[in-house]
């Protein structure tokens, strides 16, 4: 059988195999985590960009929910004949730029939720759609005061139906529980506003029908109850504490519980209930707008929270796959010195070791001839190895032979 010489430089081809055998997971583990590190950042990146979305489009929805609310107000008067044309019509200029503000931001807010978005932007054409009919309806004296109640309601709607559609792609819990609760502060305010608007016209007309009666009841009780139950979660809150404790409330429920009572005479002048209207409507804006405020801090802080815990876990990966990289250096190192000390133990190794120079400084063979086909290889072990003979006790008969120097090589 053919033999072929061991290759010298063992030792770096068994650090280089171990090393290699280390290398493998290290780098799935690398991989995976700047890829984790990676998905953290774009979430972060993308909360960031939520609120900012957010907070741009809140301001314009605000002013849109008031010119809607003042003008179905200042219609229903009309229609009672108790609002001025010239007052309507400035109020009419005021809404038609919200609304090309309103139109504006929708781009922002498809972009936040394109899908839910979609049925919105569908509703928010119709309604728009119908506006023009309705006013030249009123100004021409063929709408009845239930069809321009119908029409501005789906107005107002627009709004939160848009928000519903923010607040399902909000990055976190927290976040998406606060808009949830700003959707109902928001609905509290439409409910507040349709049943002053709808109390306004039906007084300024000489009193409420039965069905303006139960719609009022409805709407009032509503965003009563709504905001009772939301009062935990508002509680200590500075816009929701000076509502509460504002004398325009306090004239304001005092009127809603003449209505509801049937009294035909209001406890004060219908100046002094809109003006306590008008200041509970804007209080209660400003409770809604806070909590949208409280809603994009939560959605910055989880985007600054996640992008540092990204970059964190991208550093901690880093240094894990350094220290397993030296470890395993190390411990290649530790295995090829023991290795190299088994083999000066065993045969093969101790022979190797003894001879190796005398086999070098052979000149009667190649460099690819095997050792033991050199003369002065073979000479060398001869003399290196102390060889058991029969008189040799039997207590140091052992392998290998035990060592002796070599002498110098003879031809």
């Amino acid at each position: 059988m053919k033999r072929f010489p061991l290759p010298r430089g063992g030792s770096s081809s068994v650090r280089a195999r171990v090393l290699t055998i280390v290398a493998i997971p290290v780098t799935v583990l690398l991989v995976l985590g700047v890829g984790a590190a990676a998905f953290l950042v774009v979430v972060g990146s993308a909360a960031k960009d939520w609120a900012t979305g957010v907070q741009g489009v809140i301001p314009v929805d605000i002013r849109f929910m008031a010119q809607v609310t003042e003008e179905r107000r200042l219609t229903l008067l009309r229609l009672a004949g108790a609002a001025t044309e010239s007052d309507l019509v400035t109020q009419r200029q005021l809404l038609d730029r919200a609304v090309a503000d309103l139109s504006a931001s929708g781009y922002e807010l498809a972009e936040l939720n394109p899908a839910a978005v979609a049925p919105v932007s569908a509703e928010y054409g119709a309604a728009l759609g119908q506006l023009p009919r309705i006013r030249q309806q009123v100004d021409t004296g063929a709408a009845s005061r239930q069809d321009v109640y119908t029409a501005y309601n789906r107005l107002a709607g627009l709004i939160g139906l848009g928000l519903g559609a923010v607040a399902e792609t909000a990055p976190d819990s927290v976040t998406s529980a606060r808009e949830s609760t700003a959707l109902e502060l928001l609905n509290v305010l439409d409910s507040m506003s349709r049943a002053n608007a709808l109390a306004a016209g039906g007084v300024a007309a000489g009193g409420l029908t039965r069905d303006e009666l139960h719609e009022y009841r409805h709407q009032v009780g509503f965003y009563h109850a709504q905001l009772e139950r939301l009062s935990p979660r508002l509680a200590g809150q500075a816009p929701y504490d000076r509502l509460v404790g504002s004398g325009a409330w306090q004239r304001l429920t005092t009127v809603e519980d003449a209505l509801l009572d049937g009294d035909a005479t209001l406890p004060m002048s219908v100046t002094a209930w809109q003006d306590a209207a008008r200041q509970v409507t804007g209080d209660l804006a400003a409770v809604w707008s806070s909590y949208h405020h409280l809603a994009e801090e939560s959605a910055v802080a989880y985007g600054e929270r996640t992008f540092r815990n990204s970059i964190l876990a991208g550093a901690g990966i880093l240094v894990v796959t350094i220290l397993a990289l030296l470890i395993a250096v190390h411990l290649s190192n530790r295995l090829i010195g023991r290795l190299k000390r088994l083999r000066a133990r065993t045969p093969s190794g101790w022979l190797t070791s003894a001879c190796h120079g005398s086999w070098r400084g052979c000149a009667t063979v190649s460099r690819s001839t095997p050792p033991w086909r050199c003369p002065s290889w073979t000479t060398a072990v001869t003399r290196s190895v102390r060889w058991p003979t029969r008189s040799t006790p039997r207590n140091e008969r052992r392998w290998p032979p035990r060592s002796r120097k070599p002498g110098p090589a003879t031809d």
